[in-house]
């Protein structure tokens, strides 16, 4: 019996569930080689410090809703937001300010490495380049 299905606060119980009714924006291979899901492509610059996802057109959300990069934007925002208390936040530790906005020592959603400049471009700051961070958006936590 699953206990939460809230992404941000689920535990390993509900992972089978989470992992079936959400997506990420790429996803692993049967060779674990990543591959576009709900971005259709990525860049990434600066030895991996920036990158930046460009949503499919035409995904839909159940309810016939339009997926938008704030969907990403908003769900990664709320994973680090002191107020939802979810377990883990550190799993986006390694998105710059990322740790200063869950610890309170900054507030200003501008300045975390996260924003959504149209409703296709999802952008990612990194504190510093790291060669395993496009695997992160794979799992549930980073789903939108």
């Amino acid at each position: 019996m699953p206990v939460e299905i809230d992404w941000s606060l689920a535990n390993s119980n509900e992972t089978d569930i989470l992992m079936n009714i959400m997506e990420g924006l790429v996803e692993c291979d049967k060779d674990l080689k990543i591959t576009p899901f709900l971005a259709e492509s990525w860049i990434y610059l600066k030895m991996g410090l920036f990158y930046t996802f460009h949503l499919r057109p035409g995904v839909l959300w159940s309810d016939g809703v339009p997926l938008k990069a704030g969907d990403f934007l908003f769900s990664w925002r709320r994973l680090l937001d002191p107020a939802t208390k979810s377990p883990f936040s550190y799993y986006l530790y390694g998105v710059k300010n990322a740790r200063n906005f869950r610890e309170g020592k900054i507030s200003a959603l501008s300045k975390l490495g996260l924003e959504a400049p149209d409703d296709r471009t999802f952008r990612v700051t990194l504190e510093k380049p790291m060669p395993y961070f496009i695997y992160l958006p794979t799992f549930w936590l980073a789903f939108s």
